[in-house]
Formats: structure tokens, sequence, C-alpha cells
């Protein structure tokens, strides 16, 4: 840092006074007062809340979290504290945290079907729904986000209306629809089928549908989808193979997903049999992963599926290395199945040097296997690597300390040899 004043100056204290004076206020203006940096947040009830936006004539900013979300406590520590974060949501809105699992926030969550965090709603006095959208937001996308929700030609509410006005409207669906996704609404449906019933079915394929189409629909039984499939070929030679197989992919590889994690048999040999008839490029592949996923808790059906998925498809990406070692980590005690696993954690370790959480899974699986000394290499590595590339190396750490305990167990056990003595 540059030094202010140099070390051979000395002044008087009210010329010190001065400066002190001058130099504290250009830190504040510079945004680095401890007293005015980011959101300032209300403690009060939701009433007190509401009652304070309606005397002020502000919208309401609520942070719906819970403890436990991830997203949630990096932008509490990343996003919020910002000074410009702060003086733009302490100047436009009256801001809240709410814990959606907790007080208020439990009845809160219901009226406003919070599912996912964390989920950011803007609240007018009487608590309506304004704008809302779901995800974490660094500093500037949060300032443009707060900027949306103050204008009402952009915000949820403002869209809705433009669409209830005029809702054969393209361009007002179509934003109204963007709309809603981004705040994971359950009103998406209702919209759509509000919009396709005004539209004529000879104009499904013409380019404003497809893409509300290509853009919206995420369901194979959704009609304006089932008419795209069954003139697969008409939409083919209009929009290109490449679009239409992105689509067709989209939608039935995540209905298989979905099928498979919540292990719906009937859906999901549904969609198995539908992928197979598509004949789509790599679906053998997607079918593959979705039978480990659809294993779910039995752990030893799901080692077997992740073998005959390595077996069969391998892997040169030291990320899906990374996984399926790690889940074979997680999930297998058969030495078999971890001898493969090491494999392909030291394969993915090979490929990305650089990746500490790589090199962090094939250090548990040496350790797993009885391998201590490699294990506490590789810990090490994992260790070295991820510092210096600012990443949380804190379970190698703890992963490094029991290697280093078990070393030393196991030298403690070892037996003395004592020398033979000629006599």
């Amino acid at each position: 840092m540059m030094a202010l004043l140099h070390p051979q100056f000395y002044f008087s204290m009210k010329f010190r006074s001065s400066i002190l004076a001058i130099l504290t206020g250009i830190l504040s203006v510079s945004g680095f007062s401890q007293t005015t940096p980011g959101i300032q947040f209300e403690h009060g009830t939701i009433a007190e809340i509401k009652a304070k936006a309606a005397q002020e004539k502000k919208l309401i900013f609520v942070d719906a979290y819970t403890s436990w979300c991830g997203p949630c406590k990096w932008m509490a520590k990343a996003a919020f504290p910002l000074p410009e974060v702060g003086q733009f949501y302490n100047a436009n809105f009256i801001n809240a945290k709410i814990d959606m699992e907790k007080g208020e926030g439990i009845e809160l969550a219901k009226l406003h079907s919070v599912t996912m965090y964390p989920t950011l709603l803007f609240l007018n006095a009487e608590g309506a729904v304004v704008h809302r959208t779901v995800g974490a937001r660094d500093g500037k996308d949060l300032i443009e986000l707060g900027k949306i929700a103050l204008n009402p030609d952009l915000n949820l509410a403002g869209l809705a209306m433009k669409f209830k006005g005029n809702p054969s409207s393209f361009p007002a669906a179509y934003s109204y629809l963007a709309a809603l996704r981004d705040a994971e609404s359950t009103d998406q449906k209702a919209a759509f089928d509000e919009y396709i019933a005004t539209q004529d079915k000879s104009t499904w394929i013409n380019l404003p549908n497809w893409r509300i189409l290509f853009d919206f629909v995420r369901n194979a039984e959704n009609p304006l989808f089932m008419h795209f499939l069954e003139n697969r070929e008409a939409f083919t030679a209009k929009y290109s193979a490449d679009s239409v197989n992105s689509k067709l992919k989209e939608v039935y590889y995540g209905e298989l997903k979905e099928a498979a994690n919540y292990q719906d048999a009937v859906r999901f040999t549904k969609s198995k049999e539908s992928i197979r008839k598509l004949n789509l490029q790599g679906s053998d592949k997607v079918i593959s992963e979705s039978e480990i996923a659809y294993a779910g808790e039995n752990l030893e059906l799901m080692a077997q599926k992740i073998v005959d998925h390595m077996n069969r498809f391998g892997s040169s990406n030291p990320d899906e290395l990374n996984e399926y070692a790690w889940r074979m980590f997680e999930i297998s005690i058969h030495k078999p199945h971890l001898q493969l696993a090491e494999g392909w954690a030291k394969k993915g370790a090979e490929l990305a040097p650089g990746n500490s959480a790589v090199i962090d899974t094939y250090a548990n699986l040496l350790f797993k296997n009885g391998k201590k000394a490699e294990a506490k290499v590789q810990a090490e590595k994992a260790i070295q690597v991820g510092e210096k590339s600012g990443s949380d190396v804190s379970g190698t750490k703890t992963l490094l300390d029991e290697i280093n305990a078990s070393l030393k167990a196991t030298v403690k056990k070892a037996p003395s040899v004592k020398k033979a003595v000629k006599k």
C-alpha cells in the first residue's frame, strides 16, 4: 500500500486532525467506511416490514433462504456486503432476510410457493409479488435484478398484465413465460396453455411458435411438442436437423433423468422406449447413466451399473472420472470395485493435474485400498494444488491427518528386530 504521509513529516495536532478528517471523508466516499457497506436488512416482523414499506413507498426485497443452502451463504458473503449493492438496495427497497424454515418464513414459503433456494422476492407493501427469481446472483446481477423489479415494463407483475391484456401476442407471451421460467413459477403451464389456445394449429410450425416450443416446452405430452413430433420432418426441413434433435434430446433425456431420480418405473420404462425409437446419437450412454441413478438406494446394484457403464463407455473427462470414482468410494466396500475406482481417479488426476478435487478423490481411494504412503503423497499434492487455486482443502487436510495417524499407528505396531549375538 502506498504511504499517505512520509515518516519524516510532523504536524501540529490541529493540522493532523484536519488531515484525518479529510482522509476519513475520502475513504467514506470511496466505499471503505466500516459503517455503511452492504445491504441493511430489517429485523422486525413481516407486518412491521410491510408498514415501513408503505410509509416509505418502497418495495420489499426478501432474501428467502435456508440455513443449509450453499448458494444462499455464498451470496450473503460475496454479494450482499458490497458497497454498490448496499447503496442501490438501501435506497430503493426495504430489505429482509427470512429463513423459510423458521418462524414467519414457514407461512411465507407456503404463501408464495417457495421450494428452491435462494428465492429472491420483491413484494409490494401489501405483500403481493411484484417480481421474483431463483438462484444466487453476484453483485452486478443483483443490481440489475433490482432495476427489473422496479420497472413495471419488465417485472413479473407488469409482464403478467400485458399478457392478460393480449394473450395472443407473441412478444407479451414470450416475455411473460421467460419471467415465469426464471421464477420457477407453477403458473408457467397455465400461461402457456392460454397463449397456445389463441394460435391456429396451422401456425404452430411458424417461427414465433417454434421459439415458444424450443425455449419453454419441457414435457413430452405437451400438445405443441406432440405436434412437433408428429411433424418432425417438416420442422427439420424448416429449422435444421440439429435444432430438432437438440429439442428431442432435451425433452426426452430430461424426462428420463427425472423418472430415474423419482424411481418412477412406468415413466422410466416409457422414456427409455421412446428414446430408443428416436435413435438419437449418444442415447445409449444417456440411458446407461440413467440406469445408475435409477438404482437409487440399492447400492450394490448402483455399483454394478457404474462398472458396466465404465466398461462400456469409458471416459477421458476428468470430472466424469472423478464423479464415478468418488461415488464408488462412497457406496462400495468390495475390493474389485474400489480398485477400478482407484484407476479411474488416477486417470482423472493425470488428465487434470491442477484439479485438487480429483486428486483428493485419488488420495481417498488409495487410503481406502490400504496404500497409505501413496495416499499421503496425493493428499499433500491435493492440498498444495488447492491452496494455490484458492479451493477449500479442509476435507483433504482432515484426510491427511487420518493418514498420518494411521501411518504412525502402523509404525508403533511393527515388531522390533533384535540382532543375534555371536558367542
